[in-house]
């Protein structure tokens, strides 16, 4: 594609699709009354507003439920009760049940409530049917916080400050929220009308009920919620606020390029994220050394034998306020890409039907980690991104996205106009036509583009995707994440998968339902087909959140010369594999996972020398989460994979991993954490490159967290492995052995930030 054509193409497409009316909005309303006083759970003793003030506020019942009949009047009562003062939305729940010891309540960190019975509100600010806040709390008022964005589901990276409390008693349990108006953003005026929802999930009755009625017959969430009208000016207080940090370590670890030991009694640092509100919907984040630092550890995953690149989310502070704005169908904003800044400012918000987000920051780690005396050493790189988004349509929008990076003369750069059209009340189309251009370090510059579309129906009974990209070899986004099925550069791609659901009702059976899906990804030149296969399988959801899959898979994949060395021409593989799962959260305090996958796959890392060959795989995942007391959680994991040689049946490699984190919640704020993980990658050298591998970690961790910006984290770490450091011909090096673990590295630390 020619970049100047393709870009004045994208605009054109842009501009026209601006032109197209505004969303539709419901006639009825909910008016939310303003209150004198501030209510608290004592105006609800016996489940009942007691006094004036209580009484004065408004009141939502008949919940209606989702799952698992949808339509049916929910089997227990709910009531919510809402007022406002001019700086905070109160908000009452009183959650009646018949079996209250059977209510799931856990003392536990904040946002790890999604196993217990839960109560939450829904608030579309903007009434745009398109992104919304929501709040959630536990019977016992532990909180979670998230958006809802009709594109891209439930983002958990969201935090904000509010106030909950709850309680448990003889009739079923209350929750009292209090949600400042600066928690959020919202339109100004005098007279807001937002969208609202409510929800109360029941585990253990496999109960999904909502208010007003969100049916599952029909594709959308916000599109459904309650015109909700709050009268007089709303106060978001003070619109700043400063979050300044300070880290604090005593290390030591064995650095393997150099086989020496770096440590330092004291290593320090300092920074400071500051946050600005302009006119109640647009933010400006600044940082000055941001905090980067990662206190919780990621979940376990397999990384053996895997070609492409594992995703993992973006948990650090300054990215995560609307962070939903930077998404599409693509995702061109992996910010994860981002390990070492320096400084950052951050624009983000909506004006109108217009939504907004840009950013410009430095990195530090490509200089640090280029040679010393290259041209990079030393060196920053900068980063710009500016996306753009336009309301369009009920529930439809269209944005254009710029990507920027450059770092030693080297520079890429992402042009892209996106969109999501919602074509019925049960279809959505969703696009993306996205250029770049790259200088590569020898000066050469190359050029390329992707193109994206689908279509998705989300119903009761029958849900489906279908979806064909194509990209260009020369495409390269260096701040995105590529799905390697369908978006690796030199790929055109079809794929789809659907799936029937069976809704029996008085049975113990929730649903059940066979689903299946298909891909065929071709070279984009030559018409070569790369990979095909697909799935088919069969899920049965039981009462009290068991869940039973068995599937079959099927695959045909072709590698190249230039996928490996030691071929000389193209080779097909064709395998098959079985898959089993089983989940069951039926205990109030023991919850159980188990999935095995066996059949045959290829040796993606066969030795020097040697071609990848076909292999008998197996792989399983077990899981279980143990709550014998509510302060105490108790998490054990177990991941095997293993690959054997199809002729002989010798093994060419055995990886295990095991994982137990035990959890106790002293309070709301203060818990103990502790994670001890050990690792084993046994192989055969003459059948594979990969190297034998054995190490345990250990992760010692005490938290006490205000609130998500006020915190204070104080932990010991350590980490063994089964190397050495030997002299000889070859000098000084770190070697694997068969020996026993030897302690690699081991550091205290010490975080702390604080809201002002």
């Amino acid at each position: 594609m020619d970049t100047e054509c393709g870009l004045f193409f994208l605009k054109q497409a842009f501009c026209a699709l601006c032109l197209i009316a505004s969303p539709l909005v419901a006639a009825d309303e909910l008016v939310i009354p303003k209150i004198d006083g501030t209510p608290t759970l004592a105006d609800f003793e016996n489940m009942a507003p007691g006094t004036d003030l209580a009484r004065s506020m408004v009141k939502v019942t008949d919940f209606i439920q989702r799952e698992p009949v949808d339509g049916r009047p929910a089997t227990r009562q709910t009531e919510v009760y809402l007022g406002h003062d001019t700086k905070t939305l109160y908000v009452i729940f009183l959650a009646f049940d018949d079996e209250p010891d059977k209510i799931r309540a856990h003392m536990v960190p904040r946002e790890d409530i999604n196993d217990d019975d839960t109560l939450n509100i829904l608030i579309d600010s903007f009434n745009d049917q398109r992104r919304a806040y929501m709040f959630r709390c536990n019977p016992l008022g532990i909180q979670w916080d998230g958006t809802w964005s009709e594109q891209s589901s439930f983002d958990e990276s969201f935090n904000a400050v509010w106030r909950s409390e709850g309680r448990v008693n003889d009739q079923g349990y209350q929750v009292r929220m209090a949600v400042p108006f600066k928690a959020f953003r919202f339109a100004g005026g005098d007279r807001q009308v937002w969208g609202i929802m409510f929800n109360r999930d029941i585990p253990r009755l496999n109960e999904e009920g909502y208010w007003p009625r969100y049916t599952n017959r029909i594709q959308g969430r916000l599109n459904q919620a309650q015109k909700t009208v709050i009268e007089g000016n709303l106060s978001q207080g003070r619109n700043h606020q400063y979050i300044p940090y300070a880290t604090a370590r005593s290390f030591e670890l064995l650095d393997d390029d150099s086989a020496e030991f770096i440590d330092d009694d004291f290593d320090g640092d300092a920074g400071i994220d500051a946050k600005f509100v302009i006119n109640d919907n647009m933010v400006v984040d600044v940082a000055a050394n941001p905090d980067f630092s990662q206190v919780e550890s990621d979940d376990p995953q397999i990384t053996t034998n895997q070609r492409f690149e594992v995703f993992f989310p973006e948990r650090r502070p300054f990215f995560l306020e609307n962070a939903d704005i930077f998404g599409g169908p693509i995702n061109l904003v992996f910010t994860r890409r981002i390990a070492d800044p320096s400084a950052g400012v951050r624009l983000t918000g909506k004006a109108g039907k217009y939504g907004i987000g840009t950013f410009v920051i430095d990195d530090e780690a490509p200089g640090k980690v280029a040679a010393p005396g290259s041209s990079g050493d030393g060196d920053r790189t900068h980063i710009g991104v500016v996306r753009i988004t336009r309301d369009v349509l009920s529930q439809s929008k269209v944005g254009i996205t710029y990507t920027g990076r450059e770092f030693d003369d080297r520079w890429n750069h992402v042009f892209a106009t996106d969109g999501r059209i919602l074509v019925d009340e049960n279809w959505s189309a969703n696009y993306a036509l996205i250029g770049s251009k790259t200088e590569d370090e020898d000066g050469t510059t190359r050029n390329g583009h992707l193109a994206t579309f689908y279509m998705d129906r989300e119903a009761r009974n029958w849900d489906a995707h279908i979806h064909a990209s194509d990209t260009h070899e020369e495409f390269e986004t260096q701040l995105g994440f590529l799905r390697r099925v369908a978006q690796r550069p030199g790929l055109s791609n079809i794929h789809a998968r659907t799936n029937y659901d069976f809704w029996p009702e008085n049975s113990k059976i929730v649903n059940w339902g066979p689903a299946a899906s298909y891909n065929y990804g071709y070279d984009r030149n030559s018409g070569k087909r790369l990979d095909a296969g697909g799935d088919v399988e069969m899920k049965v959801e039981m009462v009290g959140k068991t869940e039973i899959e068995i599937g079959f898979e099927f695959n045909k994949e072709r590698v190249t010369p230039d996928d490996f060395d030691a071929l000389v021409a193209d080779k097909d593989f064709n395998y098959e594999s079985l898959e089993f799962e089983f989940e069951t959260a039926r205990w109030k305090a023991a919850e159980l996972g188990l999935s095995v996958a066996y059949g045959e796959e290829p040796n993606f890392e066969p030795a020097e020398g040697r071609e990848p060959e076909l292999a008998d795989f197996m792989a399983a995942r077990a899981g279980m989460q143990l709550r014998p007391i509510p302060p105490l959680r108790i998490d054990l994991t177990y991941l095997y994979i293993q690959l054997e040689d199809k002729e002989g049946g010798e093994r060419i490699f055995e990886e295990r991993i095991g994982r137990g984190r035990v959890n106790w919640q002293f309070t709301r704020e203060l818990s103990m954490r502790m994670i001890l993980q050990y690792e084993s990658l046994a192989v055969d050298p003459l059948r594979t490159a990969l190297e034998r591998e054995r190490g345990i970690n250990g992760d010692l961790l005490f938290t006490w967290l205000v609130n998500p910006w006020t915190s204070l984290y104080v932990g010991y770490n350590s980490n063994w492995r089964n190397v050495q450091i030997i002299d000889d011909e070859f000098g000084r090096r770190v070697i694997r052995t068969d020996s026993d673990l030897e302690k690699d590295a081991h550091q205290f630390f010490l975080k702390f930030s604080y809201l002002l």
